[in-house]
């Protein structure tokens, strides 16, 4: 997954693609340039004395080096529960379901979450998403983050060790795995380990807005991480109903839009005079989010990444490039396809029915073999995650035939016993760069989808 060339002259919407909630009118001619977005308003204050009571704790000063805890039996046993129920309904809110979506929500259709055979924890989660979660808050560090080199076991062959550091991105990731099952701050077993999650978020925000690790992110790409936790506080924010991280939120919208590649999408650090369509994925599921959640956005920042997917998507066929138009990849097809729908592309046009001919005749694979995988289909949980969210938002027949390759896949191969025992291997070139608890992290977030939990992100 990585970046484009960015400056680029806006045009008209094609008829059948339209943002919704978008009060601005393009340009009428494409002969001159579009003007760059309005300045963002400055972000309210965040003085926490002006602030409402907050629910969640003070950040934690924990040393760095301190020894992720192992649980004791008594936790053990509540985190992974031993008596399972069928037909428990779940916990949480309904999903986040975006304009132009169809076919999500629960409901007992065939395909939905009775098909985890009708295994499921007391808490009404299917019992491989319990079991995954545990094994999540058994990796969370002292301060409230995860991920990192520190928190991961290195198994044979290095599969399971993080090559770099992405601790902002990887809690962003961890805390929408436990919200996806119903779990905030206030509610669920897991509750703590949200809440100190998302105190670590909190204290690592800069007064610009913008969140950075300490210490700094060592590859310099922090905006995934600043996408992912604009992501979790808006999801937060929406399914609890909590003001306390209103403030964080609105900070964290006002930086991204500060930061976005003018009349495109973003890249990996701010200034980067490009974009590409990995990191934008994840910045259009952020800020949309923070808009249904009730933040204020500013509606450039749409047009913007509506601009660079039309730029980098082969209209005809709907392959997406990372960068360009001609190199596209499955991963960057099901970003754009679930980014696209839930910015207004009718399922009718051109470019969403090709992409859904694509996402169906390449379903998830993970080959024994990796040299054995699908020409342009190799395990990636990122295609994974943003396959099962773009068929989701589709509808139709794509919708559970990607659920049930999610389940059939995923399901037997998470980890049975031992100290990982929950998680998954980190499959495929990219998964390795986050190690173990991206993996785990990402493929809880498509399997909640794929077994249609009512609070999974959609």
């Amino acid at each position: 997954s990585l970046g484009l060339f960015a400056y680029v002259v806006a045009r008209p919407p094609p008829a059948a693609e339209r943002i919704v909630d978008v009060r601005i009118r393009p340009p009428e001619t494409p002969e001159t340039p579009s003007a760059p977005p309005a300045e963002s308003p400055p972000p309210p204050s965040r003085d926490r004395a002006a602030a409402p009571p907050s629910d969640l704790p003070p950040p934690a000063v924990v040393r760095e080096d301190e020894p992720v805890p192992e649980p004791s039996g008594e936790e053990e046993a509540a985190a992974v529960p031993g008596e399972l129920r069928p037909g428990v309904s779940g916990p949480g809110t309904a999903g986040l379901i975006g304009p132009g979506s169809g076919g999500a929500g629960s409901g007992g259709r065939p395909g939905g979450a009775g098909a985890a055979r009708g295994e499921r924890s007391s808490r009404g989660s299917p019992a491989p998403i319990e079991r995954g979660l545990a094994w999540l808050a058994r990796r969370q560090l002292p301060d409230g983050s995860f991920g990192g080199i520190s928190s991961i076991r290195q198994v044979a062959g290095g599969d399971g060790e993080a090559q770099r550091e992405y601790r902002i991105a990887e809690t962003g990731l961890a805390v929408l795995a436990f919200l996806g099952a119903g779990h905030t701050h206030r509610e669920g077993r897991h509750r703590e380990v949200v809440r100190k999650a998302v105190s670590y978020l909190r204290s690592r925000q800069r007064p610009d807005g913008a969140f950075l690790p300490d210490p700094p992110d060592p590859a310099g790409r922090p905006l995934y991480g600043q996408g992912l936790a604009v992501l979790a506080l808006a999801e937060l924010l929406r399914r609890s109903g909590s003001r306390s991280v209103t403030g964080t939120l609105t900070a964290g919208v006002r930086y991204l839009e500060r930061v976005q590649t003018p009349y495109a999408g973003w890249r990996y650090r701010p200034g980067d005079r490009d974009s590409d369509t990995s990191v934008t994925g994840w910045q259009v599921l952020a800020l949309a989010a923070a808009r249904r959640a009730g933040i204020p956005v500013n509606p450039a920042s749409f047009e913007g990444a509506r601009e660079w997917f039309l730029r980098v998507t082969e209209e005809r066929t709907g392959r997406a490039g990372y960068r360009r138009r001609g190199l596209g990849s499955l991963s960057m097809t099901a970003t754009a396809l679930a980014c696209r729908l839930d910015l207004g592309l009718s399922r009718t046009a051109p470019a969403a029915r090709g992409a859904r001919r694509l996402l169906a005749s390449n379903l998830p694979a993970w080959p024994k073999d990796p040299a054995a995988a699908p020409p342009g289909n190799p395990p990636d949980v990122t295609y994974w995650f943003f396959g099962a969210l773009a068929a989701t938002r589709f509808g139709g027949d794509l919708a559970p035939a990607w659920r049930r390759a999610l389940r059939s896949l995923l399901l037997p191969r998470q980890a049975k016993e031992g100290p990982d025992a929950g998680s998954w291997e980190p499959p495929g070139r990219w998964s390795r760069v986050g190690g173990r608890v991206f993996a785990t992290a990402s493929i809880l977030l498509a399997l909640e989808i794929a077994l249609d939990l009512p609070s999974a992100l959609r």
